[in-house]
């Protein structure tokens, strides 16, 4: 079985790493970004229980910063574009 796990910072959390990305963008395409959220996906290939797969996603992700998900995280606003 094929599982996809998803983390995201939460929200009140600052993305250095999406700060970054716009940097580059800017400084080497010339493309302006207003923002950037990035996320970490991993997809897994292993014979193991749904419940199995939950505990993985649970190590994966710290608690106080991020959120995470088998599967997709939700949206919680609208964007132009995304890239994966």
């Amino acid at each position: 079985m094929v599982y996809r796990i998803e983390i995201g910072l939460k929200d009140s959390v600052p993305d250095a790493r999406g700060k970054s990305v716009i940097h580059q963008a800017k400084n080497s395409l010339g493309i302006d970004l207003n923002q950037c959220k990035t996320r970490d996906i991993y997809k897994i290939f292993a014979n193991i229980s749904s419940d199995d797969a939950k505990k993985i996603k649970e190590s994966f992700a710290d608690k106080v910063i991020a959120e995470s998900a088998l599967g997709r995280l939700p949206y919680n606003e609208s964007f132009n574009w995304c890239l994966e």
